[in-house]
């Protein structure tokens, strides 16, 4: 079974794009994800050059969160994500993914109605061009984010309930947000799931680490949490990563860092010699 390990080409937005082509196909990688912008501005034929020189297929492309934004902001949200529908049927890329959004000024019921009202013009864009619509579970910053918990995630799936509407599941996410991710999470969720993100990730506190230079990744229940190389945080990837070989997932799975820039490369090498040692 061919199974597809990628890396995080967002992870290096503010590098030119043919140089971060070079960079996943010299490390080994077989495909790329990066935030539909980046593409779109980049256009369709550069694109492509990119794609057949580097060998490197793009397996999904970002845009927003749903939940967090104003009705007034919709529109402008709606516009770019049919255009990255079309640009992923133009570049042959399965996947546009997206977020749901925690919002304090609703419950995630609420949250789920609106991100159903306002995503369906998106999704039926989508069946109609063959590309399936992501969400990925994450931890908030603020309450009622409907994905930060397997129940909840399961529920928001399932009301929208269409082929063409599945999960990119990131552990880590999970993680952050108080969720155990493997087993639980992973086997109530796993029929849902067609892509998978990859990031370990430790409890941060300043008074411990001291000062730090990369992203911090907060949870308005959890607090705030780092990432580290696969294998050096709280992760549970060796039982995650044989229960895939065990359900012969053969999704892509995309290596993210959220790193200072100066560690971004030797992270990622981290990571890649990581899964190598169980045959992804």
């Amino acid at each position: 079974m061919e199974r597809k390990l990628g890396m995080a080409g967002f992870e290096f937005k503010e590098q030119p794009l043919e140089t971060i082509f070079k960079k996943a196909r010299d490390m080994g990688f077989s495909s790329m994800e990066f935030g539909a912008e980046t593409i779109m501005d980049a256009g369709i034929s550069t694109v492509k050059e990119y794609i057949e020189k580097y060998e490197i297929i793009l397996t999904a492309i970002g845009v927003g969160f749903w939940n967090k934004i104003s009705d007034d902001e919709v529109p402008q949200l709606q516009e770019t994500f049919l255009s990255a529908i079309d640009t992923a049927q133009q570049l042959n890329i399965p996947h546009v993914f997206t977020y749901f959004g925690g919002n304090e000024k609703h419950d995630y019921k609420k949250g789920i109605d609106l991100f159903t009202k306002r995503i369906e013009p998106c999704l039926k864009e989508a069946i109609n061009k063959n590309v399936i619509i992501l969400v990925e579970n994450h931890f908030s910053p603020e309450p009622n984010e409907a994905t930060a918990d397997a129940k909840t995630c399961l529920e928001f799936l399932e009301s929208i309930n269409s082929k063409n509407f599945k999960l990119n599941f990131d552990p880590a996410n999970f993680y952050i947000a108080g969720e155990e991710a493997y087993p639980y999470a992973y086997e109530k969720l796993k029929k849902h799931i067609r892509t998978i993100h990859l990031k370990d990730v430790i409890k941060f506190d300043s008074e411990f680490y001291g000062k730090y230079d990369g992203r911090i990744l907060v949870d308005v229940n959890y607090g705030e949490f780092i990432c580290v190389a696969m294998g050096e945080g709280g992760m549970n990837f060796e039982g995650f990563i044989s229960a895939l070989i065990r359900d012969k997932f053969n999704g892509p799975m995309t290596i993210e860092l959220h790193v200072p820039h100066n560690e971004r490369e030797i992270t990622l090498k981290k990571g890649y010699d990581f899964c190598q040692k169980f045959g992804w």
